[in-house]
């Protein structure tokens, strides 16, 4: 109930209560006996009415701040929840390049690129919980969160054309390197074994990725990505108590 809503009903039952004595006293006026007694009683209802209007406004103050305690609370556990998704968007495109570069595979490509699916799904959703309750927020993230978008979605469409003939080369390189290790022993032994790679090759070309993986290629990478989350994290830390 609304603090107004109780005070206008205080009003009303404080009102009601002395129209009553009030005729009650007009009735019993030329009984002597009778009016001390409404005076007393007068002088108790009023002091009832008095307890009871300020215990009702006690509570009623009580009850707003818990609830908004209640609210702060949820706002601040909303900002902690965001900078958890970021945090998971980050380590999921950070894995991606350290993976992709450590095991150079067409397997491993195709995995972690997988992976950042979910990371383009959660910037998503972040932006549908900003709106429409946090308009402030949500025009403060924006851009961080398109920049971030970007450049997943372009690594996904670069995966999209082209993981289906790497994955086509990995099938070959693996029963070629197969074939290679079974003629070892005819060969002359483990010096004699050259593996190919034309999957990593590929991979190796692709120009999107290649700003992921590559260190040299890290200030593009930082620029495209790191920048942008770093940003939409100090946004939220900023909203949150020290």
């Amino acid at each position: 109930m609304k603090s107004s809503t109780l005070n206008s009903l205080i009003g009303l039952v404080v009102v009601l209560g002395l129209g009553l004595w009030t005729v009650a006293f007009l009735l019993t006026r030329e009984d002597p006996s009778a009016n001390e007694l409404l005076i007393h009683l007068g002088k108790t209802g009023a002091t009832l009415a008095l307890i009871t209007a300020v215990g009702a406004l006690v509570r009623q103050a009580l009850k707003e701040r818990d609830e908004a305690r209640q609210a702060e609370k949820e706002k601040l556990d909303f900002y902690r929840g965001l900078l958890a998704d970021f945090k998971s968007v980050h380590d999921r495109v950070e894995n991606c390049r350290l993976l992709i570069e450590a095991h150079r595979s067409a397997k491993t490509y195709g995995e972690q690129l997988r992976n950042l699916v979910a990371g383009v799904v959660t910037l998503h959703n972040i932006k549908r919980a900003l709106n429409p309750e946090f308009p402030e927020l949500r025009k403060e993230l924006d851009a961080p969160i398109v920049g971030m978008t970007a450049f997943l979605k372009k690594l996904l469409g670069e995966f999209r054309d082209h993981y289906k003939h790497i994955s086509e080369l990995q099938v070959v390189d693996e029963a070629w390197n197969k074939h290679l290790r079974d003629d070892m022993p005819k060969s002359g032994g483990p010096e004699s074994y050259a593996p190919i790679s034309r999957a990593w090759a590929e991979i190796e070309k692709l120009p999107e990725l290649s700003v992921l993986r590559d260190d040299e290629r890290y200030g593009e990478y930082k620029a495209a990505f790191i920048d942008h989350i770093d940003t939409a994290s100090a946004i939220l830390r900023a909203r949150l108590p020290v």
